[in-house]
């Protein structure tokens, strides 16, 4: 069933990434912010589910999960907004043309 999923995944992103008329196209704003703040969801989601893991447990798993995603977003859209912002607004002063 792995080998299955494993598949699948790997015909959408291909179909994402190389025909614009699939019918799940990129440019959604959601999925547009979320991959500017993908660099702080990769960064930070471990720290919400040790922090919840440790306050709850044995507990709700779904509550625990919806908890980690509510905890790792924000995280990453205040690293994005106040952190990664300022050093993504120096890369102009670095190009080379």
């Amino acid at each position: 069933l792995n080998d299955i999923f494993s598949v699948l995944f790997v015909v959408i992103v291909l179909q994402l990434a190389v025909n614009p008329a699939f019918f799940l196209p990129l440019t959604y704003p959601v999925l547009e912010y979320l991959g500017k703040i993908s660099y702080g969801i990769y960064m930070f989601h471990i720290f919400p589910i040790v922090l919840l893991c440790n306050v709850w447990p044995d507990g709700n798993s779904w509550l625990v999960f919806l908890l980690d995603i509510g905890i790792t977003l924000a995280l990453a859209a205040l690293s994005y907004h106040y952190f990664e912002n300022y050093f993504l607004k120096l890369k102009k002063h670095f190009h080379k043309g």
